[in-house]
Formats: structure tokens, C-alpha cells, sequence
């Protein structure tokens, strides 16, 4: 399935939350999440290749993910349902993969006509809102909507959880 979606950082949450209500976005879900980004240690040609290989668990369920980067805010997503995330987590570090980073976050989840719109509390990091939709002209519509500048050197945040929270650990 190919994801259309942006990210960027929100500080006054109550507000966007209201915005969600004016446009009827209602809330699905708020469930705590656990992602595990692993890497390979003995791929190294893949070393430049915008690929995440995750592992998340939340409150009632376990999931695999594969994340391909097609182009900006366009990714490529694999992901199914498994029934024990920590048993994958060690299948995946006795292939070798090793764990690169964990996400620790609490994800609100709102339902849109074209997808879905998410605020997440990120450990560490801040409160982020993500957008993803169907198409690239819902994505631009709701960007007007929310006031938010789409392009790049923008207000967005075009990296991953697992890239903001490993440089806010080597920090």
C-alpha cells in the first residue's frame, strides 16, 4: 500500500483537537505504542537505502512493517498483523538484525472520508500530527485547511520517528 502523508510538530494540542472536531474528523482510537526499528548489520550496500524494518506493539495488538521511501512524503508500506511482537523481535535479532531505535508514543487516532489523521505523543521528542491520505490533492487540501505550508524547507518534518528520536539521543 502506498502511504501519502506528512508529519509536523504541533504545540498547542486542545487547538488542533478542535479543528478536528469542526470538520467532523472523529476519534477512532487512542492506543500506546512500542515501535522497534532494526537494521542489518551485515548489509551494508543497504546502508543508503531509506528502508524501516519495525516491529510495533500497542495495547491489543502486534504488527510487522516494511517502509520502502518512494519519493518525499510518499512511502511504500508492508505491514501484517502478528500474534507475538517480542517473538519476532528475537526471530529478527537471531537473523542478525539489530535494534537501531525504539519509539515509545500514545497515538490518537481520527478517521477523515480519505484516511486518517493522527496526534502523537512521542516520548521525548513532543507532540507530532500526522496527515495521510489517499491522493496528493486531499493531502494539499487538508494542508490549507490545518494552515500548514506544504514543500520542502517548510514547517514539516520530513524524517522519521526513529531518525528524530535517535538524534535527540545523541544529543
Amino acid at each position: 500500500m502506498t502511504e501519502i502523508e506528512i508529519k509536523f510538530k504541533v504545540e498547542d494540542v486542545d487547538s488542533f483537537r478542535k479543528q478536528l472536531k469542526e470538520i467532523g474528523a472523529g476519534l477512532k482510537s487512542i492506543k500506546n505504542q512500542r515501535d522497534t526499528y532494526f537494521f542489518h548489520t551485515t548489509k551494508e550496500e543497504l546502508s543508503d537505502v531509506p528502508t524501516y524494518l519495525r516491529v510495533r506493539t500497542t495495547d491489543d495488538e502486534s504488527l510487522v512493517a516494511m517502509h520502502y521511501k518512494l519519493e518525499a512524503y510518499e512511502w511504500e508500506e508492508i505491514e501484517t498483523k502478528v500474534e507475538d511482537g517480542d517473538k519476532v523481535r528475537k526471530i529478527y535479532e537471531n537473523l542478525g538484525f539489530e535494534i537501531d531505535v525504539e519509539v515509545v508514543k500514545k497515538r490518537e487516532t481520527y478517521e477523515i472520508l480519505e484516511g486518517e489523521i493522527v496526534i502523537d505523543h512521542v516520548e521525548n521528542v513532543g507532540i507530532y500530527v500526522e496527515i495521510e491520505v489517499d491522493t496528493m490533492e486531499n493531502l494539499l487540501r487538508y494542508c490549507r485547511i490545518f494552515g500548514v505550508e506544504y514543500g520542502e524547507n517548510v514547517g514539516l518534518e520530513g524524517k522519521s520517528y526513529a531518525d528524530i528520536v535517535r538524534e535527540n539521543l545523541n544529543k
